[in-house]
């Protein structure tokens, strides 16, 4: 089960993507997800603290996304909606390749055939132009599809097990791109989301970009 703080997380990117950026307020999330309005602001101020959001200045207050400084900006100019529909979806994805010290995960949702791998091999190209990632071996795909019929090995292959190490570590430093994922029974799905999650408090714990 997703904490409090995905929750809203994953909430926010959706409404943000909806209203360009504008801005969520606190009284507006917590109606959402049906959480008392003083969690989800202590929430939405670690949010803040962590660099992820910024605070509006006026009132009722707004929370955006915080505005990402590239040096290098990599140029979308082949994905139409670039400066429309997808303006803030590209946005979330460069705050998320050069968030500090560490990536965060990224969910895509885009229907199919809408050109959802080839944003995600463009999110690649920007980590490699701005040096979040070194190499271009260390972005891996996995279709999982291409597992109907051999589940056990995906999840062997995601996870780890006695004998070998989950696809995770093995692509330390890079970016992993976990397509379909919807296949997966909802228990291995839960799985997944609560291994990422832990994952992403060990990258803060030790202040390590993966």
């Amino acid at each position: 089960m997703k904490g409090a703080k995905a929750l809203v997380l994953e909430y926010l990117e959706q409404e943000l993507l909806k209203n360009n950026n504008q801005g969520v307020e606190t009284q507006a999330v917590a109606i959402a997800l049906g959480m008392q309005r003083p969690n989800v602001s202590t929430i939405l101020n670690q949010l803040v603290k962590e660099g992820i959001l910024v605070k509006g200045s006026t009132r009722p207050v707004r929370y955006r996304l915080k505005q990402v400084v590239i040096e290098n900006p990599l140029d979308f100019p082949a994905i139409i909606g670039e400066n429309g529909s997808l303006s803030t979806a590209i946005q979330l994805a460069q705050a998320a390749i050069l968030y500090p010290n560490y990536a965060l995960p990224v969910l895509v949702l885009s229907e199919i055939g809408s050109g959802r791998t080839y944003f995600v091999d463009k999110m690649m190209e920007f980590a490699l132009q701005n040096h979040a990632v070194e190499q271009p071996h260390l972005f891996q795909k996995i279709n999982c599809l291409d597992y109907l019929d051999a589940l056990d090995d995906l999840l062997h292959l995601l996870f780890g097990s006695d004998t070998s190490a989950s696809v995770f570590e093995k692509i330390a430093e890079g970016i992993l791109f976990i397509d379909n994922i919807h296949i997966l029974p909802l228990a291995d799905q839960n799985r997944l989301i609560s291994w990422l999650n832990h994952r992403e408090k060990e990258q803060k714990r030790h202040q390590k970009k993966v």
